[in-house]
């Protein structure tokens, strides 16, 4: 898998808007940059990934991993908290429509999970909002790790 920008061919058709405007936001867009997003709203642009097709999926979740390791998060509109959810919330959607995607970059993301399910407190993710990473995560390490 490279790790070069993905390019048009790459996105394939726009399909759908939601996947057009994933487009619009992403494309061309290099890690760092795409970290900067994250960083201004990781909901909203994390959930612009389940849209995307196999090789942008990949460039731009590793984007996020990578985000989410290195906390430095703006704690109004991407705290630590609120990655770690969308990274579940990615990877759960993604596993319902395009289980391979996940799949193939499986040695990259359970490390992640791994120090998600233990974070959650020092994240300050609260289990009544973001409820209890461990029992989200089992059932992915479950699926990954098979």
């Amino acid at each position: 898998m490279t790790n070069s920008i993905p390019n048009d061919s790459d996105w394939g058709d726009l399909i759908n808007r939601d996947y057009q405007y994933a487009y619009e936001k992403f494309s061309g867009k290099s890690s760092t940059q795409a970290e900067e997003l994250f960083k201004a709203n990781v909901t909203m642009r994390s959930s612009d990934l389940e849209f995307m097709n196999r090789k942008p999926f990949i460039f731009y979740f590793k984007t996020l991993l990578r985000f989410y390791e290195k906390g430095n998060f703006d704690f109004m509109m991407s705290s630590g908290a609120d990655t770690a959810s969308c990274i579940i919330s990615v990877i759960n959607s993604k596993l319902n429509s395009s289980p391979t995607d996940i799949h193939e970059i499986a040695e990259e993301i359970i490390p992640i999970l791994k120090s998600i399910s233990v974070a959650q407190d020092s994240l300050a993710a609260n289990r009544k909002i973001y409820g209890d990473f461990n029992d989200q995560i089992y059932p992915i390490l479950s699926q990954l790790q098979t």
